[in-house]
């Protein structure tokens, strides 16, 4: 199962959470690159990877999860 958390900033930011592999990637949309990614740290210092190759398509999936949520 997935979690998706959306963060409003002057960039699209998708913060995705896999409960099984304890996973966490954001992934950064500034103007027409989607494939800009950063390292980021979130509570019980969970490490991060950066995600560039595939971050486009991931990053499309978020969208279409995103709006057939909303």
């Amino acid at each position: 199962m997935f979690l998706y958390i959306w963060l409003s900033s002057d960039r699209a930011r998708r913060l995705m959470i896999c409960e099984n592999l304890l996973t966490a990637f954001i992934i950064s949309r500034e103007q027409n690159d989607r494939r800009k990614c950063r390292t980021y740290q979130i509570q019980h210092n969970l490490s991060v990877e950066k995600y560039v190759d595939g971050a486009d398509t991931l990053f499309q999936q978020f969208e279409a999860d995103f709006n057939e949520a909303g």
